[in-house]
């Protein structure tokens, strides 16, 4: 399985799953055993591993001055766009927008990553996304399409 994040600005960041992601992923498609908040996508700086936890991330504070994960619902509106590209078929989010709250965040940001905590400080990183070239602080004057993107999940 794989995934990408992909900005309107055209670039696109790959995905990789960690243990826990991949595990939730089949209990969630296989036994319907699905986290009750769903997914969420936030920012952060981390050093890519396959037992990361939301304790290895240095996040945005998440809040005022700061930012709001965003969820990423299990429904066809959440994932309107299903296709085919290079033979493999994928879904793919409806347009997902970062706004800093209050300021520009507090913390550059190298990486996406995928959690199934909406605040929570302490749980499971289900997927990281390839580094950025440059660390990047997002604020209000942060052109939308560096900030916009779409999550993509191949089913390959």
């Amino acid at each position: 399985m794989r995934a990408e994040y992909r900005f309107h600005n055209g670039l696109v960041l790959p995905n990789s799953f960690t243990d826990a992601g991949l595990d939730g992923i089949l209990k969630g498609a296989l036994r319907n055993e699905w986290p009750a908040g769903g997914l969420f996508v936030g920012l952060c700086s981390a050093v890519p591993s396959r037992g990361l936890t939301l304790a290895d991330l240095q996040e945005p504070t998440v809040g005022v001055n700061g930012y709001a994960r965003l969820a990423l619902a299990r429904s066809a509106v959440a994932w309107p766009t299903a296709g085919t590209q290079n033979g493999d078929p994928f879904l793919e989010t409806e347009d997902q927008v970062f706004t800093a709250t209050g300021g520009p965040f507090d913390k550059g940001i190298f990486r996406m990553f995928l959690t199934d905590q909406a605040v929570a400080t302490a749980g499971n990183v289900w997927a990281l996304s390839a580094a950025l070239q440059v660390e990047s602080v997002i604020d209000v004057a942060t052109p939308v399409a560096e900030r916009t993107f779409n999550y993509r999940v191949y089913g390959v």
